[in-house]
C-alpha cells in the first residue's frame, strides 16, 4: 500500500498525480497568459489607429494655418499697397523694398508651418509603426502561450495515461 501510494503521487512507477496537476495547472496558466496577450495585441492595435488619425487631423490643420498665414499676408501686403498708394509712393525703391520683405516673411513662416506639421505628422508615424509593432510581438506571445497550453495539456494527459502503469 506504501508503495502504491509512492507510485500514485511521484513515485518510479510513471505518471503522478503530481505531474497531472503541474500540467493542467500550467496549461490554464498559458490560457489565459495567451488571452492576456491577445487583448493587448488589441489594445496595440487600437492605438497605432488612433495615431494614424492624429497623422491625419495634424496634416488637415497644417493646411488649414497655411491658408490662414497665406491670407494674412495678402492683407497685410494689402494694406502696406493702400498706405503707399495713398500717400503718393509707387511700389518701386523703399516701398518695394518693404513689400519684398513682407513677401519673404510670409514665405517664411509659411515654410515654417509646414514644416512643424509634416515633422508632428512623421511623429504620429513612428509612433503608429511602434505600436504595429508591438502589436505583432503580443500576437506572437498570444500563440506561444497556446502552444504552451497545448504541450502542458499533453503532459498532463500523457502523466495520466502512464498513472497506471
Amino acid at each position: 500500500m506504501a508503495q502504491e501510494a509512492k507510485s500514485i503521487w511521484g513515485g518510479p512507477g510513471g505518471g503522478s498525480l503530481s505531474g497531472i496537476f503541474s500540467g493542467a495547472a500550467s496549461a490554464v496558466g498559458d490560457l489565459f497568459a495567451a488571452e492576456g496577450d491577445r487583448a493587448e495585441a488589441g489594445q496595440y492595435t487600437r492605438a497605432a489607429a488612433s495615431a494614424r488619425q492624429e497623422e491625419k487631423f495634424t496634416e488637415s490643420a497644417t493646411r488649414v494655418q497655411e491658408m490662414q498665414q497665406m491670407r494674412q499676408q495678402l492683407q497685410a501686403v494689402g494694406a502696406q499697397e493702400a498706405g503707399f498708394a495713398g500717400s503718393g509712393l509707387s511700389t518701386a525703391g523703399s516701398a518695394g523694398d518693404v513689400l519684398r520683405d513682407s513677401a519673404s516673411q510670409g514665405a517664411l513662416a509659411k515654410s515654417l508651418i509646414q514644416y512643424q506639421g509634416a515633422e508632428t505628422e512623421l511623429g504620429f508615424e513612428e509612433q503608429a509603426q511602434s505600436y504595429d509593432s508591438m502589436a505583432a510581438a503580443a500576437k506572437k506571445a498570444s500563440t506561444g502561450a497556446m502552444i504552451g497550453a497545448g504541450l502542458s495539456a499533453a503532459s498532463a494527459i500523457a502523466s495520466l495515461a502512464t498513472l497506471g502503469a
